[in-house]
């Protein structure tokens, strides 16, 4: 409550600041000589803390009670498990949640003979999982189950992984860049603006878009996060799926899931990750 009523001070005032060139027009003024006037600063003081108050009512009524108030704050679990579950999100279930995000927009852009659905997603992570290439949740309802939690974060992510893979995977003739370069290129400003604008480009994508057979859209505009900032929206760089990956979408069939075999897709090409 403390950060959004301290943020609440500063738009207010951002809100007041932006008024005064109509004010001081109205009257005649400059806006030196409005806010010279001993009158004004009362005025501005009264006019930001009926703002305030209003702002600070919707926040309690529309946010704080509306969760469960203070009953919710006081089951709530501490900082530290707070950030373990951010820590799970940011190593695990956001990327994963990403990567079925750009596997989908693939299957739509590039694959039109395939149904672009969670459940192809999951056919194509799991055949990665068995070559080993990283891991992938155990069935196609575990995915479901991560994407409803995670889901409305999946855009930001999927921008973040497609920067990645860009900055591995350089022009012909120049060398691929390490982990520490790409995390030094990812802090520069020009690149935070192509993640930033990716990442509205895909959540604005995922929002409109629904699946064949699927009465809903991919993803919930209100609960997906939107960081709002003048960059302009634009598509990222999504890739055609590999062979191995279109088999797998190709090959699934959600009315059979147990005739599907991802090890034996990755042994076909040869990637087949070693059993323990």
């Amino acid at each position: 409550m403390d950060y959004l009523e301290d943020e609440g001070v500063n738009l207010v005032r951002k809100e007041v600041d932006q008024a005064m060139p109509e004010l001081a027009k109205a009257h005649g003024r400059t806006v030196d000589e409005i806010m010279s006037l001993p009158e004004f600063a009362d005025d501005r003081a009264w006019v930001e803390r009926l703002l305030m108050e209003g702002a600070t009512q919707d926040i309690n009524d529309g946010m704080f009670e509306a969760a469960g108030g203070r009953r919710t704050l006081k089951a709530a679990p501490g900082l530290e498990a707070i950030n373990r579950e951010l820590q799970q999100i940011c190593e695990k279930e956001g990327m994963i949640a990403g990567g079925a995000l750009l596997k989908i927009a693939a299957m739509a852009k590039h694959h039109s003979s395939v149904p672009a659905s969670m459940a192809r997603a999951w056919a194509v992570m799991a055949v990665d999982d068995a070559a080993g290439r990283y891991t992938a949740p155990p069935d196609r309802p575990a995915l479901v189950r991560l994407w409803r939690r995670r889901g409305g974060v999946a855009p930001h992510f999927a921008a973040h992984i497609a920067f990645v893979k860009m900055m591995a995977t350089p022009a012909p003739g120049l060398p691929a860049l390490t982990p520490e370069q790409i995390a030094r290129e990812l802090r520069k400003p020009k690149s935070v603006a192509w993640v930033l604008g990716w990442a509205e480009w895909l959540r604005q994508w995922a929002t409109a878009f629904r699946p064949p057979r699927s009465s809903s859209l991919l993803l919930d505009a209100q609960r997906s996060l939107r960081i709002v900032s003048s960059v302009t929206p634009e598509e990222p760089p999504i890739d055609r799926l590999d062979r191995m990956q279109l088999k797998a979408a190709e090959s699934f069939q959600q009315e059979y899931p147990d005739f599907f075999k991802p090890r034996e897709i990755a042994g076909e090409f040869g990637r087949a990750k070693r059993q323990r």
